[in-house]
């Protein structure tokens, strides 16, 4: 999972969201980090379904320095610290067995040629962006205003950034991030001030999908939410591989399974 600092983040389970099986709607994949998920500064999070955190550490689960966590459940398969005066309720089960990735049997989408190249969007524009295969990812900058009409945005390396005071939309939307033709990995970043609202399908073979990684992607690299930004995002986040952190005064939403390393 990885920080959660100084943020507000909701986590609510919905329909369109709820993939895979079971209560749980925030899944921490990572066998062994210490910690697997941490919470702290004073992070604020509620979660309407449970937690499952699968490292065997003896510190897998960990919140500090006046944090607020509020679950259904909290299950560790390792150990659990709540220290600095935070606040975790229900109190962190631990030894409870894995789960392991509750979206395995998810089917990837076909991943084509490139359809745009190196899409950067800033100074103010105002435009309307389509499905399809971005090679070197989509850059949103400097204030701008745009909509993601509805389909599959494939993200053949360069990743999704969203910052810069832009303002982002888009309505069953599903964005798959990967790599290829020469063209390195980068991580979903929204930073720096974005007021973003995305929600995934509601029919289909991604249905309820809405931040989908790769599963074959081997990176340290961190999905991050930061710098003052508020975001609602409604459908599954989904990166198996790799971290997600939510720092910085960052205000989050979501109706959502979390699915991450």
């Amino acid at each position: 999972m990885g920080l959660v600092g100084s943020s507000s983040v909701s986590l609510q389970a919905r329909s369109v969201a709820r993939q895979g099986s079971g209560t749980t709607c925030l899944h921490v994949l990572e066998p062994s980090a210490t910690p697997a998920f941490s919470a702290s500064n004073g992070a604020n999070v509620q979660i309407s379904c449970g937690v499952m955190v699968e490292s065997n550490s003896a510190t897998a689960f960990s919140v500090s320095g006046g944090t607020t966590v509020k679950a259904s459940t909290v299950w560790v398969f390792g150990g659990s610290t709540v220290t600095g005066g935070s606040t975790v309720t229900p109190a962190p089960v631990t030894g409870v067995p894995r789960q392991g990735d509750p979206l395995a049997y998810l089917n990837a989408p076909a991943v084509g040629a490139c359809t745009d190249f190196d899409t950067v969007v800033g100074g103010g524009q105002t435009k309307t962006l389509g499905p399809g295969v971005y090679c070197n990812g989509i850059t949103l900058g400097n204030g701008a205003h745009v909509t993601f009409s509805p389909g599959t945005y494939i993200l053949k390396g360069g990743g999704l950034s969203i910052g810069g005071g832009v303002t982002a939309t888009g309505t069953g939307v599903t964005f798959y991030n990967t790599a290829g033709e020469g063209n390195a990995y980068a991580p979903f970043s929204f930073h720096n001030g974005a007021n973003v609202t995305l929600s995934a399908p509601t029919t289909g073979p991604l249905a309820g999908m809405l931040l989908f990684q790769d599963r074959s992607i081997v990176s340290a690299e961190v999905n991050s939410f930061q710098g003052g930004t508020f975001v609602s995002l409604t459908g599954t986040l989904y990166f198996p591989t790799t971290p997600i952190s939510y720092s910085g005064g960052t205000n989050v939403g979501a109706y959502s399974i979390i699915v991450a390393r």
